[in-house]
This record gives structure tokens, C-alpha cells and sequence, in this order.
């Protein structure tokens, strides 16, 4: 009978465990604010931020690309690099290619106290109508402090 007891309290430890994994896990791909110190923005619902990263800011999706070509690229990815150069303020957009796949890339570039920040905001160009307003909303809460 003891076992049973045993049993039945180390099963809903399981449960309870796992269920409150899932919910954090799910919780890191809703949308955030993010404060960063020197800079701020949003990053939108179905990104995820890694834990470790050379830069300031780095997000991604979690789907990969679906064409053969493209099966090992996230979706969309951005990024935020500073530097000590500034460059002109504003924001672009280019088609470019990597790995042979078709990306579209989005820049927004602000300068502050000597140095430049550059938000760069990547999709590939399959899957561009279903981020472009995820991309629109980062790129328009990206404001330096």
C-alpha cells in the first residue's frame, strides 16, 4: 500500500513539473518588451531570445525554412549591433541572398552620443507575409535612450 502512496505522490510531482515547464517554454516566444539599457524594443510574439549571443539584442523563430535549400534557416532572425561609428540615420530595405536562399532584409539605424545602433531584421522571402507585421512592429519600437 506504502508503494502506491509513493507511486501516486512521485506521478503528480511529474505533472506538475512538466506542466510548469511547458508553460515557461511557451511563455519565451510571446511578445516582450525589452529594456535593454541604452536601447529599447519589442520583440513580437513567435521570436525567442537566446541566452547566449554576441550582441546587445538577438531574436529568431522557432519554425526553420520549409524548402530544401532553406530547411536549416530560421524563418525570420534580428539583431542589434552597436558601434562606435555612425552611419546614417534611417531605415531600408534589401533583397539579398544567403546560402542561395532568397532573404529579405530590414534596417533601421539610429545614432546616440557618438555611436551607431543598428537593428537588423531579417525574413526569408518564402515566409515574408507572414511577419511583416511582427517586423513592421520591431522595427517601429526600436528607439535608442
Amino acid at each position: 500500500m506504502e508503494i502506491w502512496i509513493i507511486g501516486g505522490i512521485i506521478v503528480a510531482l511529474m505533472i506538475y513539473a512538466s506542466t510548469k515547464i511547458k508553460r515557461l517554454a511557451a511563455s519565451a516566444f510571446e511578445r516582450e518588451e525589452i529594456d535593454a539599457g541604452d536601447f529599447a524594443i519589442i520583440k513580437p510574439e513567435g521570436f525567442i531570445c537566446p541566452v547566449e549571443t554576441p550582441y546587445p539584442f538577438e531574436a529568431h523563430t522557432k519554425e526553420f525554412g520549409e524548402a530544401e535549400e532553406s530547411e536549416e534557416m530560421r524563418r525570420a532572425w534580428a539583431t542589434v549591433v552597436v558601434s562606435d561609428m555612425t552611419e546614417p540615420e534611417g531605415v531600408t530595405e534589401s533583397d539579398r541572398t544567403q546560402d542561395g536562399v532568397p532573404v529579405k532584409e530590414f534596417r533601421k539605424v539610429l545614432n546616440r552620443g557618438g555611436r551607431s545602433f543598428e537593428l537588423s531584421v531579417s525574413v526569408l522571402a518564402d515566409h515574408l507575409s507572414e511577419f511583416e507585421a511582427r517586423v513592421t512592429e520591431m522595427l517601429g519600437s526600436f528607439e535608442v535612450k
